[in-house]
C-alpha cells in the first residue's frame, strides 16, 4: 500500500492510499501525486486550472446554487463533469439547432451550460428540459435493474421538485419544462434540430428510448453526452448504449469523468 498526502481543492488535504497489486497479484499502475483534481471518481495531477477560468466559474457558482431537495446548494465538485458539458455545449453553439436534456431533476448541469452560453442572449434557441421532477416510475425499472438494488438507489426521487425547477430556471424564457416520464414526453419537444443532447435517467429504458427519439433530429457534428456511461453500477446501461452505437455506425468515447461522448457523423463532403 502506498500513501500519498496531498492538497486537495480549497486548501482541503486528501489522504489517498492506493494498493500496489490486485488480490489476484498484477500490478496497479498509481495515481501520481501531488493530486491536482480529486472528486465525482477522477483523481489526476494534471492541470484542473479551468476551475478559476472567470467564464467557468461564473457558471459553476450559478448552478451550484441551484436548490435541490437532498443536498441543498452544496457544492458536489462536479466540476470536470461540468467542464466537459460546457465545451460541448460552446462547440454546439456552431451547430443549427437547439438544445436537450433528458434527466434534469433541479438542473444543476443545465443551469451551469446556461449561464456560460449567456443562453437568455439566444432568443433563436430553445433548451428543452424533460424530467419527471418526481419519482422513476416503477414500471420503467428492467428487472435484473431491480435485482441490483437501483430501484432502492434512486427511491427518494420520489420528493416532487417540479416547482424548484421552474424556479431554478426562471432567469431564461427560452428554457422550455417538460414535465411526465420519457418516452411519453418525447414528442413535446418541438423541434426538427437538435444539436445537443444530455441524457441523465439513470436507467435504460428512457435512456434508449431518448436516444433512438433525438438521433435522426441530431444535426451534423452534435454531441450527445451520456452522464452515466462509465460509472461502476451503470454497465446495463453502458451495454445498451454500445449496442446502440454500433447499430449507428459510430463510437462511444469513454471520458475519465465517468461520462460517455457520441457525436453524430459530420455530413460528407459533397
Amino acid at each position: 500500500m502506498t500513501e500519498y498526502v496531498t492538497p486537495g481543492l480549497d486548501g482541503l488535504s486528501f489522504n489517498l492510499n492506493f494498493p500496489t497489486t490486485h488480490q489476484d497479484g498484477r500490478q496497479v499502475e498509481l495515481v501520481w501525486g501531488p493530486l491536482q483534481y480529486n472528486s465525482g471518481g477522477l483523481a489526476t495531477r494534471h492541470s484542473s486550472d479551468f476551475i478559476h477560468k472567470q467564464d467557468f466559474d461564473r457558471a459553476y457558482q450559478y448552478g451550484i446554487a441551484c436548490d435541490h431537495p437532498h443536498h441543498g446548494n452544496q457544492d458536489l465538485h462536479l466540476e470536470w463533469i461540468t467542464h466537459i458539458g460546457c465545451w460541448l455545449a460552446t462547440q454546439a453553439m456552431r451547430l443549427e439547432g437547439d438544445f436537450v436534456e433528458c434527466g434534469v431533476r433541479t438542473g444543476f448541469m443545465s443551469r451551469c451550460i446556461m449561464k456560460y452560453l449567456n443562453f437568455e442572449r439566444r432568443a433563436e434557441r430553445k433548451f428543452y428540459l424533460l424530467d419527471t421532477f418526481a419519482a422513476i416510475p416503477d414500471d420503467q425499472f428492467l428487472d435484473e435493474e431491480i435485482r441490483r438494488g437501483s430501484k432502492e438507489s434512486y427511491a427518494d426521487y420520489a420528493e416532487d421538485c417540479y416547482e424548484q425547477a421552474v424556479e431554478n430556471f426562471r432567469d431564461f424564457p427560452n428554457a422550455i419544462l417538460i414535465r411526465g416520464a420519457v418516452p411519453g414526453t418525447l414528442e413535446q419537444v418541438n423541434t426538427e434540430n437538435v444539436c445537443f443532447l444530455h441524457i441523465d435517467m439513470n436507467i435504460v429504458l428512457p435512456e434508449i428510448a431518448a436516444a433512438r427519439f433525438f438521433w435522426d433530429k441530431l444535426v451534423p457534428g452534435a454531441f450527445v453526452l451520456l452522464d452515466d456511461y462509465g460509472w461502476l453500477g451503470h454497465d446495463i446501461q453502458r451495454v445498451a448504449f454500445d449496442e446502440f452505437a454500433k447499430e449507428r455506425g459510430v463510437d462511444i468515447l469513454s471520458l475519465p469523468t465517468g461520462q460517455g461522448l457520441i457525436m453524430k457523423p459530420p455530413a460528407a463532403a459533397g
